[in-house]
């Protein structure tokens, strides 16, 4: 149950235990580890700190870097490195990523819900 307060690195513990235990995304080609990185990406860039987000790309990298480029490459038709240097090129987008968080945020469906506080 999302609490009032939701401490980051509990969120990071959790896309951590996803990353080692769900079966999905272990046994997929990358979709779901993929989609973890972004999602870490994005919670950075959302708290807006500069420790937090150094700390995603060290992770990121260090993951990536076990990664079998050229069965990337089968999978997806394209380098690894150009996956990587999309996913990074997110946080020159950031303010447009926070734009569209607000306008996500004023549907009234998502108005309706609890909020909630990213504590760092």
């Amino acid at each position: 149950m999302l609490q009032e307060n939701v401490y980051v690195k509990d969120i990071f513990n959790y896309l951590d235990y996803l990353r080692e235990h769900d079966l999905l995304i272990k046994l997929q080609r990358f979709d779901g580890k993929r989609e973890l990185l972004v999602y870490s990406m994005m919670i950075a860039l959302y708290t807006n700190n500069e420790d937090l987000l150094q700390w995603v790309c060290n992770k990121t990298k260090k993951q990536i870097q076990t990664w079998d480029k050229e069965y990337f490459k089968q999978c997806y038709g394209y380098d690894l490195e150009t996956w990587e240097a999309e996913l990074y090129q997110l946080i020159d987008q950031r303010e447009e990523i926070m734009e569209r968080i607000r306008i996500n945020s004023i549907d009234k469906k998502i108005a309706k819900l609890k909020e909630s506080h990213l504590i760092i």
